[in-house]
């Protein structure tokens, strides 16, 4: 059973899930008690529920303190519960994350929006910052990601070909060149074409904060989606499997711009440079580097999908929406709304 929580599980937005400091106990004894509810709730049988796996994988990538003591938080309110056991509460909460969180951000990976004049906002603080990449439009945003990263993939250097064309950049001597994009790092092109489609999304957003432990939702309203520190340049397929969560970027050493390019067998089939080191810079212009916090925040989902062995079900429910197209109740073919309304009537049709 596939299950969507939109109403059965309420996050806590982020500002209120952390009280005074010195009413907090401190994140080693908040992760050691999550960590000891899971394992009561969920005995080792070498069988894990996988909602247990995604909730232990959460614990241990979100990138921030304050992420992780948010998810804490969350698997401790199960001991609270009147309703239900607390292995039922955690399997719906592991569920929800999956459904909610990493499947829209796996499904929507890799598509790049197209861009108009103007920004909605909405009512309620879920819905009031919600970010619509359609509605923003700064026709110079691809030509300074293209300059900041000197016309070349940040992942393997292949030299854009309209930029050589156009005399921007020269070629190196046996070098090749190839059509490159620009990839937003956040939100990996979640964008909403119609209110409807914004509220859809707004859980997306709300669980991603709770996640990361960070207000993504104030970071990325308004025109900051397309700013150049959310962006860099890969080709095509870089972008796709970027998106795909096939691979990302581990910060390194002391330097907040070095990484190390981790990846998948998939990657590795690509041609992708999986465990190459890779220092961001400025080739030309004065633009923002890659956001550190953006790349930890796409790291920790890509790390949570693999380790928690959630990718396979994702992909599955992906490829079922490409081969069978649905229609979503708004007549649109979006297939993240169409999946998040699919999986929502099945919770309902399940209660009833």
């Amino acid at each position: 059973m596939t299950v969507f929580l939109s109403r059965s599980v309420e996050l806590i937005p982020t500002e209120r899930l952390c009280v005074t400091m010195e009413a907090q106990p401190t994140i080693q004894a908040l992760i050691a008690q999550a960590k000891a509810l899971l394992e009561s709730s969920f005995p080792s049988t070498g069988d894990e529920s996988q909602a247990a796996q995604i909730l232990r994988s959460m614990i241990e990538f979100a990138p921030t303190t304050t992420g992780k003591r948010n998810i804490c938080q969350e698997i401790l309110k199960a001991e609270s519960s009147n309703e239900q056991e607390p292995s039922k509460v955690l399997d719906k909460l592991g569920l929800y994350f999956r459904d909610v969180l990493f499947t829209p951000i796996k499904a929507q990976g890799g598509r790049t929006p197209t861009t108009s004049a103007s920004m909605t906002r909405m009512e309620s603080y879920e819905w009031q910052s919600a970010p619509n990449e359609l509605d923003i439009h700064d026709p110079d945003f691809r030509a300074k990601v293209l300059e900041r990263d000197g016309y070349m993939s940040v992942a393997s250097g292949q030299i854009d070909q309209k930029s050589c064309k156009d005399g921007l950049v020269s070629l190196p001597a046996g070098a090749t060149t190839k059509y490159t994009e620009v990839a937003h790092i956040i939100p990996f092109s979640l964008a909403a074409r119609n209110q409807s489609a914004q509220r859809d999304r707004a859980n997306v957003w709300m669980a991603l904060n709770t996640f990361s432990g960070i207000d993504l939702i104030g970071e990325l309203g308004g025109s900051n989606i397309n700013r150049v520190g959310n962006a860099f340049t890969l080709t095509h397929d870089e972008h796709i499997n970027f998106g795909l969560m096939h691979f990302w970027f581990e910060k390194q050493g002391d330097d907040q711009h070095t990484y190390i390019l981790c990846g998948d067998e998939e990657a590795r089939q690509v041609g992708i440079p999986v465990n190459q080191h890779i220092t961001f810079s400025c080739h030309s212009g004065d633009h923002a580097l890659p956001d550190p916090r953006s790349l930890a925040v796409h790291a920790a989902c890509a790390q949570v999908i693999h380790a928690s062995g959630i990718a396979e079900h994702i992909d599955n429910v992906i490829r079922r929406w490409e081969e069978e197209p649905h229609l979503a109740s708004d007549g649109s073919s979006d297939l993240f709304v169409s999946i998040l309304r699919h999986l929502e009537s099945a919770v309902s049709g399940d209660e009833g």
